[in-house]
């Protein structure tokens, strides 16, 4: 039986996270668009540089991208509706509050849902969390949940609070460039590989069916959309190597962990890499990889690079107390 569920007003704190997951969404509206535009790009430069009797290599790309195309339409489509949906809900300012016994917490990759006594509530998976295979919290413990609703299958949780678990204490002090070089982007075999395929598969398609993409100007723009790639990858590695030289703040976060999360990565055909997610009071945060020491219940102290909103750009260490 519920204790308490209603409805409240979205607090500032409320208001910032719904606008974050806002321009979440728009990012994502862009990256889909771009999936699909890009390649119907590469495919108009084919019909430019090459005669009506060479064309046989961009119909086969054009049918080999029709079912890319229809799930990045697909994508879209669900993430622009989301994206409106949000909108409308932050007009409306209200939140569901939900106040019970923890009774489960099930992880399916992008979802979470909580069993409240008898009460079932899905919500995406919060920030960072992505790919949530399994998830470890505290039984029976009294709980308050605050969420969005948008959806039956799609609601935005806007925090968790254990009624019995004191709460975290965090302290922040300035960091230093040499404390922050571990924690940056470098290119590793997989990036390598992704570039290689990506641009030996269209330009091996062009040497198999025609000649002319042996002439110097299509060889050369070949290279140029090679190197278009590269620089969108080192761009993206710039843009990540930049954020962690703007956080200029460890914070030292001590609390008792009341949630865990694993997310499972694919390391290449060798096994799986485990990421674990640690929710100590109001944040989340990212621990170890394949380091399963710290369970629900441990108190903890975990000291992290940040920027100035507090956002999470590593970790530096991570201990029992």
């Amino acid at each position: 039986m519920i204790i308490n569920s209603g409805c409240q007003a979205l607090s500032p704190e409320d208001e910032k996270l719904v606008r974050w997951w806002r321009k979440k969404y728009s990012r994502q509206v862009r990256l889909w668009a771009s999936l699909l535009v890009l390649p119907l790009l590469l495919l108009a430069l084919f019909f430019i540089f090459f005669n009506q009797e060479e064309k046989l290599p961009a119909y086969i790309f054009m049918l080999s991208f029709m079912p890319f195309a229809s799930f990045f339409v697909y994508k879209l489509v669900g993430v622009f509706g989301k994206m409106r949906q949000t909108r409308t809900v932050l007009r409306r300012g209200l939140k569901q509050v939900t106040t019970g016994t923890l009774l489960e917490v099930r992880a399916d990759k992008q979802l979470l849902t909580y069993t409240v006594d008898n009460n079932t509530i899905k919500v995406v998976a919060p920030g960072p969390l992505e790919h949530v295979s399994d998830s470890l919290f505290l039984p029976r413990a009294l709980i308050v949940l605050e969420w969005l609703p948008i959806t039956v299958q799609h609601n935005i949780l806007l925090g968790v609070q254990y009624k019995d678990v004191p709460g975290a204490t965090s302290i922040a002090e300035p960091t230093s460039a040499a404390e922050k070089a571990p924690l940056m982007m470098r290119w590793n075999r997989r990036t390598i590989k992704i570039l290689f395929f990506t641009f030996a598969g269209p330009w091996a398609i062009c040497l198999m069916f025609s000649e002319r993409a042996r002439e110097p100007e299509i060889m050369f723009g070949m290279l140029l959309f090679f190197a278009a790639i590269v620089i969108f990858l080192a761009g993206f590695a710039l843009i990540f190597n930049r954020r962690v030289q703007n956080a200029e703040q460890k914070i030292a976060l001590t609390g008792v962990i009341t949630e865990v999360f694993v997310s499972r990565y694919d390391n290449e055909g060798s096994g799986y890499t485990r990421v674990y997610w640690y929710r100590i009071g109001k944040q989340i945060v990212s621990g170890y990889l394949d380091d399963d020491r710290f369970l629900p219940g441990d108190k903890v102290c975990c000291i992290y690079l940040a920027d100035k909103k507090g956002t999470q750009h590593g970790l530096f260490s991570m201990a029992l107390l």
